[in-house]
């Protein structure tokens, strides 16, 4: 866990901790700055109240339920990615979708929100956050990670597909079409990539009905018209039930 400041050794000039209750004026404005430059409003839509979500972000007080993550160039915050503790009996905690087993629903993670001021995106600031934050989930010893994502929003899913990230499930959540990648930090799965299905990433019908059939979605291919394909595998369980996240 991030408990005190210190410097990025890819970015000497910029420094990580955890955020408090004194930063939250800094992540809005932030986060208004950034959701004012989205290419298209589906990849991330406003929370009803923002000033309460950010606050049930931020750790350190008795109503928190997840640790806010910062970088700051200075004394400005330039970066920052939330993780979400939900409980086994939070409706919405996103391992419903996967699992009706508290025990493993207890486990969960939410990788949340992330944004990055202009000026420092394509730094390489995205994926070290969700580095860091596999690394907080593990020491709260919430090993299952589950992250949200718009089907429209390929950056995102690219960069959490790369970092092991893996769809086990896709549907319709309060209407807008959602993609969720899951990573189990104790347990690394294998799939079966000697069968595989290819699905267009805007297909919410297809790629809904192949996680219902156990398949999921483990990587991108850019076919000969350049459209961009979802490829999906079976997960190798080795004959035996696992201690991670099951389709329900």
């Amino acid at each position: 866990m991030i408990n005190d400041i210190r410097r990025l050794k890819s970015h000497p000039q910029l420094s990580i901790r955890l955020l408090d209750k004194s930063d939250i004026p800094q992540v809005t404005a932030l986060r208004d700055e950034v959701l004012e430059q989205l290419i298209h409003p589906d990849h991330y839509v406003r929370e009803d109240n923002v000033e309460e979500f950010v606050l049930d972000n931020i750790g350190f007080h008795s109503a928190s339920r997840g640790h806010t993550i910062g970088i700051f160039e200075d004394q400005q915050l330039v970066a920052y990615a939330m993780l979400g503790f939900p409980t086994s009996q939070d409706s919405d905690n996103l391992g419903w979708h996967l699992t009706t087993d508290l025990t493993m629903l207890g486990n969960v993670a939410h990788i949340a929100g992330c944004m990055v001021r202009a000026k420092w995106r394509r730094k390489g600031l995205q994926r070290l956050l969700l580095i860091e934050r596999f690394e907080l989930a593990r020491s709260m010893r919430r090993p299952t990670c589950i992250a949200m994502v718009s089907l429209l929003n390929d950056t995102s899913r690219r960069n959490l597909m790369s970092s092991g990230m893996r769809i086990g499930w896709v549907g319709t959540l309060n209407g807008l079409k959602r993609q969720l990648l899951v990573l189990n930090l104790e347990q690394p799965w294998e799939f079966d990539h000697e069968s595989i299905m290819l699905i267009d990433y805007l297909d919410l019908h297809e790629q809904t009905f192949m996680c219902t059939q156990g398949w999921w979605g483990v990587g991108e291919f850019l076919d000969s018209s350049g459209q961009v394909k979802i490829v999906f595998a079976r997960r190798i369980t080795h004959g035996h039930s696992d201690s991670v996240l099951q389709h329900t």
